[in-house]
């Protein structure tokens, strides 16, 4: 049976265009791996995660608040 490992990045709010902040957080036993992520790399941060083997099976916004979710899956090696 396939094995998999999970990733999200979240996304905080940011008051203007740059300062968002998101946290790109990898699910891994025994203890979360955490990174910040600054507003301007988050595109070529999703195309690295893209390229490392990730694939986007979910996205979610709250409905009163300003966080955003995306989730990711690969194949656990």
């Amino acid at each position: 049976m396939q094995k998999w490992e999970y990733c999200e990045i979240v996304y905080n709010g940011g008051t203007f265009v740059g300062s968002e902040q998101y946290k790109l957080i990898i699910h891994h036993l025994p203890e979360d791996i955490v990174s910040d992520i600054k507003g301007e790399m988050i595109s070529s941060t999703i195309t690295q995660l893209g390229l490392d083997g990730w694939e986007l099976v979910s996205a979610y916004e709250e409905k009163f608040g300003h966080k955003r979710y995306w989730f990711f899956k690969r194949p656990l090696q």
